[in-house]
């Protein structure tokens, strides 16, 4: 729920270098759910801080593979991608790929191929 997302996104960002965050879940982004995404946009949206993280929402439930912008761009959220993953027993496993830091600076991901995709100047792949 949103509380439980506020609270913990706060506590971390407090505590840590937040460099990404990826929220998985089942249900496609639908009527349903928006006032779920509205409510944690803000999070990291009122911080000038925290509106640079990008923001990974990793789910199923729509069973074809797509990339949806259409959010981030109705809340100007421009680091958030709504990713849905294919029919999960049919299709091949979906790998998420989160970029190394090494002696403090990340090394970015690149596609290598077209079916992956990079998001959060190179931070996942």
């Amino acid at each position: 729920n949103i509380d439980w997302v506020t609270e913990n996104v706060n506590r971390y960002f407090e505590t840590f270098r937040i460099r990404g965050v990826i929220i998985f879940g089942h249900a496609l982004r639908s009527p349903q759910s928006r006032s779920f995404f509205e409510g944690i946009a803000p999070v990291f949206l009122s911080y000038p801080e925290r509106a640079w993280v990008p923001v990974l929402y990793l789910h199923g439930d729509g069973h074809e593979w797509t990339i949806d912008t259409r959010f981030s761009s109705q809340l100007s959220w421009t680091n958030y991608r709504d990713v849905q993953v294919e029919q999960g027993a049919l299709a091949d496993p979906c790998i998420v790929e989160v970029a190394p830091v090494v002696n403090g600076f990340m090394i970015p991901l690149a596609a290598e191929h077209e079916l992956q995709h990079v998001f959060g100047n190179g931070l996942f792949r």
